[in-house]
């Protein structure tokens, strides 16, 4: 059997630093989501587990792994990058499933909301959480909702992808609206309402 003879901590902080590009994540965004995890790592010492003149606890080394989705096996045995980018483009369609579902859950919940709005109309006054006159119909309400949502995400850190390349960014936004807009165009052949 043949080893590495590369220090476990140079190896793993290889594996840190390839897949961190990989996925687009600063230093500083990683390590915010490792004190979200319990663990106080500044972006400079995630420089130096890059470099591999940082030591690290397993525990470290396992939550580092988890977030940025590898194996500490992998550090000791680097997956081939065939095998690699096939588990990437299967994720990818299972994502883009999950993404239809998700997005079909959503209108689902916004066409029963309109259907109870339609029998019962006094549902949304008052509406809560607003002290301001609340939405006179379902799209205003839905409109409501969905922007009290984004501000509410911006607050929230979260992980961006910072596509370098704009062709991309366009591309990856493309195809996710192509998903969640064939949620809507699906159900325009059934009849919500009854007439009148």
């Amino acid at each position: 059997m043949q080893f590495n003879e590369t220090p476990i901590e140079n190896r793993f902080g290889e594996t840190v630093l390839e897949e961190r590009r990989i996925q687009h994540i600063s230093q500083k965004v990683l390590a915010g989501v490792l004190s979200d995890r319990g663990f106080s790592l500044d972006a400079s010492a995630i420089s130096r587990i890059e470099k591999g003149t940082r030591a690290i606890r397993l525990s470290e080394a396992a939550i580092i792994a988890d977030v940025l989705g590898f194996s500490l096996a992998d550090v000791e045995n680097p997956r081939d990058p065939k095998d690699d980018f096939a588990r990437h483009r299967e994720s990818f369609d299972a994502a883009l499933t999950e993404t239809y579902d998700a997005a079909m859950k959503v209108a689902s919940i916004i066409w029963d909301m309109d259907g109870l709005l339609d029998r019962h109309p006094d549902l949304l006054k008052p509406v809560e959480p607003w002290n301001e006159p609340g939405p006179t119909g379902i799209t205003q309400y839905v409109e409501k909702i969905g922007a009290d949502w984004l501000e509410r995400r911006s607050i929230i850190k979260t992980i961006g992808l910072d596509f370098e390349e704009p062709g991309l960014r366009d591309a990856v936004l493309s195809v996710i609206s192509n998903v969640v807009s064939t949620v809507v165009g699906a159900e325009e052949h059934v009849e919500h309402k009854e007439a009148p």
